[in-house]
């Protein structure tokens, strides 16, 4: 991930920016520090935007039409 990314998600995010906060707390580093570790990087892909699967579309026009209230 960029590091703009990489802020922006830290600002964006409240359970990010706490993990980041947590991690600066036991390591010493500043946050633009941690936002540079490998590690951080690695557990900011777990709390960026979900990746849409293939079929999501196929899924929501099922449920759609079976939740439909007419």
């Amino acid at each position: 991930m960029q590091m703009m990314r990489m802020e922006k998600l830290y600002r964006q995010c409240a359970d990010f920016r706490r993990y980041v906060d947590r991690y600066c707390n036991d390591h010493g580093c500043t946050t633009l520090e941690a936002l540079g570790h490998a590690l951080v990087r690695e557990v900011a892909g777990e709390y960026g935007p979900a990746q849409k699967s293939v079929g999501d579309d196929y899924k929501q026009q099922i449920m759609e039409r079976f939740l439909k209230v007419e």
